[in-house]
């Protein structure tokens, strides 16, 4: 083994990014947002239409973002590698989902915790979020449980 791919193989494990336990979550149909999973022991399970969203890919030093917005909420995810169509990146985020009164994200400062996948044709993909807490995200209360989910952009 060359003394490159020894330094690869060591640096990759010096992160504090989590490892990517799961792959993408199937089952959004077109212009639509679904999110499920538990918090503080209470099943969250939901499908929303999509209303609008903006991606922006990394690039250099500038940090790539995701939002997605619903007639009930929003998803927000920002990562800071570039994701390439069928592609992963650490991130962290937030999802609002006024129907239910549920608002959790990340601290920005507390590390990328979480994941985003994005389809192989780029229309789409899929999160996990991990590490919770009620906003404000970086002083609310800690909850336990994670949410995963996919989204679909509306066809132009």
């Amino acid at each position: 083994m060359s003394l490159l791919a020894v330094l690869g193989l060591l640096l990759a494990g010096c992160t504090d990014r989590p490892e990517v336990e799961q792959g993408p979550v199937p089952g959004c149909g077109n212009g639509e947002v679904t999110v499920s999973g538990t918090i503080a022991g209470a099943m969250v399970a939901v499908r929303h239409r999509e209303q609008g969203h903006s991606f922006i890919n990394a690039l250099g030093d500038l940090r790539g973002t995701l939002d997605v917005t619903t007639d009930q909420g929003a998803l927000s995810l920002e990562f800071d590698e570039l994701v390439p169509n069928g592609g992963s990146a650490s991130a962290f985020g937030w999802f609002q989902d006024g129907d239910l009164g549920l608002d959790v994200g990340n601290c920005e400062t507390g590390g990328f915790v979480s994941t985003l996948w994005l389809d192989d044709d780029g229309e789409g993909g899929s999160f996990v979020l991990r590490e919770l807490r009620r906003a404000p995200y970086c002083d609310g209360e800690p909850v336990t449980g994670e949410l995963s989910g996919c989204f679909r952009y509306r066809p132009l």
